[in-house]
């Protein structure tokens, strides 16, 4: 059973079907955009738990997309990628409302253990409760 959807963000095909392919595994709905305006074309029809956003994308960029997804609704978390390292960038996120970030390249595993620590909390307590 599907029970949390996502949306995944990315201008390059084949990380949005690597993140769909893992997040599918992990039970998740997922639907993906390769930019901000079928981003935001897909959140009138399609209401996520959570969007995991590329930083750099053409037209519109990750920032520019979360204050638009924030107007809509601010309580769809938010993860951040992006390939570029720069720390003044990246310790400036939480100014833009990020809490979640993700540096690319990436590793799925760690991709799956901070969607579920995100979205199933309650999940994480209880295995740790009965390890």
């Amino acid at each position: 059973m599907k029970e949390h959807t996502i949306l995944v963000v990315d201008d390059q095909k084949g990380i949005r079907s690597l993140i769909t392919e893992a997040l599918q595994e992990e039970s998740y709905q997922v639907c993906s955009a390769g930019g901000g305006i079928e981003a935001l074309a897909l959140l009138q029809k399609v209401k996520p738990d959570l969007i995991i956003l590329d930083m750099k994308l053409p037209g519109m960029s990750g920032l520019e997309i979360n204050k638009e997804v924030a107007l809509l609704d601010p309580n769809i978390p938010v993860v951040l990628m992006t390939a570029y390292g720069d720390l003044n960038k990246i310790n400036n996120l939480k100014e833009h409302g990020i809490k979640y970030f993700l540096p690319k390249p990436f590793d799925i595993a760690d991709l799956k253990k901070l969607v579920s620590s995100i979205l199933r909390p309650q999940a994480k307590k209880y295995m740790l409760r009965f390890t």
